[in-house]
């Protein structure tokens, strides 16, 4: 039977400046979190089998599973450590047994001892510090300042924690500890990136994309809501809305052709608030940033916030294309964003830069706008036709399938599936469409997000495809004998 792996969670900076209840409430609230993520992920018996128990400053996890896919992406964590537990009932058995643990990881390095005891101990953490550190130091040398190696301690009364591999995870505050805004879901990279930066905040989220009538963009929308809430969003409880926008667009398009894009703006802006209003939700967010195409001027912006009672966030206001797309990369949704021609650009040319409010509503009463937009909002469908149970837990490889895996061939030399053949993703979907249609495809790549777009496009190409929706990196667990 397989050892438990055990881990030491650590919080967020932001635990720290609460009181004592507030803060009881997020490490309960990050521990529901972390168990959603599991859920998620691995069947019911994994999730029994993780034990999570939470203290002050800390939380340990025995799990029968790797969980640094969950630790690392779920807000409300500074660090964490694969740990080992060893009991010992003297001094000197600790010291012991923290010199045989931390002896092969010197090797000429720079090291550090940092021993944490709880409780009533007869001895101090620095004789633990300095009794490992004298009989390591042959082997490296002590930098306690800018240590290559920290061997980490945590004694109790009976037993001890030792670790020394670090992990980052992503900071702020647990998701839904801080509420539920509304996201308007645009398929490009900025929205996904002010929705995953919304989640670190602790912020919670439904969804909503307007349909100008492109499938493409639509296919695009859906992957992203989905990779997000199985990668990022553990905790969560977020719904997608998709509201028909084509008799607005038609309606539009009568008005003035220099307003037509802030016009829809604005119909966007007025949906939103009253979806977030009928569910009961406190913001409206998006992935505006100031000056990155004609609607987002400064000046624009600012006519735009007029609209609506309830407050919006930008939370990359200030970001740079660049930023934004380095930061999709980095969370999984650049491959994932609708990269065709903008829908919601309706007038390319002599579009206005500088407006007001007085002179958009000006626009806007021109129209008859509002028995459209209550009517959208009305008839607003929610997407569920996916079961994120079934499709994200991905159990075997199906037999008599063509295996493709859409890595790059560095990734794919490493490791890979026995019957897999190696085309990378950007030479796989411009070539395709040569492809045979009488075989049977299943696509494979690291997060779930280049092979769900690659399949999206041959089913349409009457192709007969499925994909691992988890994701390799979710596959090659000790669940899988990975």
């Amino acid at each position: 039977m397989q050892q438990d792996i055990r881990y030491i969670v650590r919080y967020a900076g932001e635990f720290g400046t609460k009181d004592k209840t507030t803060r009881w409430k997020l490490i309960h609230k990050l521990e529901n979190n972390i168990k959603a993520g599991i859920s998620h992920r691995w069947p019911k018996s994994v999730e029994e089998a993780c034990q999570i128990k939470g203290s002050w400053d800390k939380l340990i996890i025995n799990s029968p599973v790797v969980l640094k896919p969950i630790l690392s992406q779920t807000p409300g964590i500074s660090q964490f450590y694969h740990t080992d537990f060893f009991e010992y009932q003297t001094k000197s058995e600790l010291l012991k047994i923290g010199v045989k643990y931390f002896k092969p990881l010197m090797k000429g390095k720079r090291f550090a001892v940092r021993c944490k005891t709880s409780g009533l101990l007869p001895f101090k953490s620095n004789e633990i510090d300095i009794g490992i550190g004298d009989q390591l130091y042959t082997l490296g040398k002590v930098d306690l300042t800018n240590p290559e190696v920290t061997c980490f301690i945590d004694a109790y009364a009976d037993h001890c924690y030792l670790y020394s591999n670090k992990e980052k995870g992503m900071g702020g505050l647990p998701i839904g500890s801080q509420g539920k805004g509304l996201c308007l879901l645009s398929g490009g990279f900025d929205s996904s990136i002010a929705a995953w930066k919304m989640f670190q905040a602790g912020v919670d989220m439904d969804f909503v994309y307007f349909d100008l009538g492109g499938e493409a963009q639509k296919s695009c929308i859906t992957n992203t809501f989905f990779f997000l809430r199985q990668h990022w969003a553990h905790g969560s409880k977020g719904r997608l809305f998709i509201v028909d926008f084509q008799k607005i667009m038609l309606e539009i398009l009568n008005g003035r052709p220099a307003f037509q894009n802030m016009i829809l703006k604005y119909a966007f802006y007025q949906c939103g608030e009253k979806i977030a209003k009928e569910e009961k939700l406190s913001c409206l967010i998006s992935g505006e940033a100031i000056g990155q195409v004609s609607t987002q001027t400064l000046k624009n912006l600012c006519a735009l916030d007029q609209i609506n009672s309830m407050a919006m966030f930008r939370p990359l206001c200030s970001e740079s294309k660049y930023t934004i797309m380095d930061m999709a990369r980095h969370i999984g949704t650049h491959d994932l964003a609708y990269k065709g021609p903008e829908l919601c650009a309706i007038a390319g040319k002599g579009v206005t830069t500088g407006t007001t409010y007085r002179k958009l509503m000006s626009c806007v009463r021109a129209l008859n706008l509002e028995c459209l937009i209550d009517e959208a909002v009305e008839q607003r469908n929610e997407y569920d036709q996916y079961s994120e149970k079934t499709e994200v837990i991905q159990a075997s490889i199906p037999e008599n399938v063509k295996i493709i895996d859409l890595r790059t061939k560095e990734e794919f030399s490493k490791k890979s599936l026995d019957r897999s053949e190696n085309i990378p993703f950007n030479n796989a979907i411009t070539s395709f469409y040569h492809w045979d249609k009488n075989v049977k495809y299943f696509l494979v790549c690291n997060v779930g997000s280049q092979s769900a777009i690659l399949a999206n496009s041959m089913l349409n190409e009457d192709y007969d495809v499925d994909h691992l929706k988890a994701g390799l990196q979710a596959y090659w667990t000790p669940l899988h004998g990975g």
